[in-house]
């Protein structure tokens, strides 16, 4: 009986670190999303439209995720691109109305973003991972795994969590502070 209510106490708990959740975007801005309670805004975590430049392949990703802007795909010239890329051409890797946003944790923050429909089938992933260390944050490609679907990492302590706002507090560090009993019998 033991191991059953220590097993249930430590799914319990788990229940709240670990999850996946569709999110909602904000119907006027497109950077602004909630999920489970849970707001996320990205309007002031970088000055957008950011370049990022892939060492590699030598090519150029432009990100806007909070106005559409025009890429100059001649295949798929959308005007609500949020991510363009400068190959041998322009590719439209993913259009912003067509997001889709995930909470995947809670401990530590993490949450993505899916730019999808882009210039055939391109589809573009930012995966948001909270570093308390990491004062700036950073945008990392990290490759085109698989192939047509660009995979970015933004890390940093601020990278759209609501609590990073003035006078709102941190509800990790408030959970941290108010340990649990669990009896075990």
């Amino acid at each position: 009986m033991c191991k059953l209510i220590f097993f249930v106490a430590v799914c319990s708990s788990l229940a709240g670190i670990l999850l996946a959740a569709q999110c909602a975007q904000d119907a006027n801005v497109p950077c602004v999303f909630t999920c489970n309670g849970t707001r996320f805004n990205l309007t002031t975590v970088f000055d957008y439209p950011v370049e990022i430049f892939d060492e590699r392949d030598g090519y150029h990703y432009t990100w806007s995720p909070c106005e559409p802007f025009k890429c100059p795909d001649e295949i798929k010239p959308g005007r609500d691109c949020a991510v363009c890329q400068k190959a041998d051409r322009y590719y439209n890797c993913g259009h912003l109305g067509q997001a889709i946003f995930l909470l995947n944790s809670y401990d530590p923050f993490q949450w993505k973003i899916q730019y999808t429909y882009g210039t055939d089938w391109r589809i573009t992933e930012f995966t948001f991972v909270v570093d308390q260390n990491r004062e700036k944050p950073i945008i990392t490609f990290t490759g085109e795994q698989p192939y047509l679907q660009y995979n970015f990492y933004v890390i940093g302590k601020c990278i759209g969590q609501d609590y990073c706002r003035p006078g709102i507090p941190d509800p990790l560090l408030q959970q941290k502070q108010s340990p649990s009993v669990v009896a075990l019998t």
